[in-house]
């Protein structure tokens, strides 16, 4: 049985973070990752948190911007949509369960 001082932690983190996706950072001083998981409240996903349309021009652009040089700053891909181009990142969180 949870303990009512451990729910009104989890509920202010509930609070905090919505239905969105959340990080071991955005729970430090309210509740722990390992409590979450214990009342299997939370699960791990993988959610996108940016997607840019290049055009083609802009994809050389860039692509010739990094030629000989590492691509440092660069976490995600690019994917071609139905002929469009995009530039996708994506982060690991974990989101409440609905």
């Amino acid at each position: 049985m949870m303990k009512e001082e451990t729910a009104r932690k989890i509920e202010a983190l509930r609070e905090k973070v919505g239905n969105g996706l959340f990080s071991k950072r955005d729970c430090e001083g309210i509740v722990s990752i390992s409590t979450l998981r214990k009342y299997n409240l939370i699960e791990s996903v993988e959610e996108e948190v940016e997607r840019r349309e290049y055009s083609l021009d802009e994809l050389i652009e860039e692509i010739n911007e990094m030629i000989g040089e590492d691509c440092y700053g660069m976490d995600g891909e690019f994917i071609n949509e139905n002929g469009r181009i995009f530039y996708i990142r994506k982060e690991w969180g974990y989101k409440f369960k609905a």
